[in-house]
């Protein structure tokens, strides 16, 4: 399961990346010419906005899923590590509050 969700955060940022419609001025030209003369190419060419406003709704979407799956850890920190962590924070701020009572 563990692979799974590493796979899926890697292709939903792979996908943000190619998506990124900062690119599309370096992507759009190669993806008409490689379509030139066909069907596609042609409705390509005639609706530039659409492609646009479908990349930003392409990137938006596959960078949340990104962050999502990205910050989802099925295993998570230790318990005890977390306990020592804020028993150390609590006692940094104690000393500090008393540092400037004095």
């Amino acid at each position: 399961m563990r692979l799974w969700q590493e796979i899926r955060w890697l292709v939903s940022a792979v996908i943000a990346m190619v998506s990124c419609p900062c690119h599309l001025p370096l992507t759009l030209p190669v993806l008409l010419s490689l379509t030139a003369g066909t069907v596609v190419g042609t409705w390509l060419a005639h609706n530039t906005p659409v492609i646009v406003g479908g990349s930003v709704v392409i990137f938006v979407s596959s960078l949340l899923l990104t962050l999502r799956w990205s910050r989802t850890s099925p295993q998570g920190c230790p318990t005890e590590l977390n306990e020592k962590i804020a028993a150390h924070v609590q006692e940094n701020q104690d000393s500090a509050w008393t540092q400037v009572k004095l």
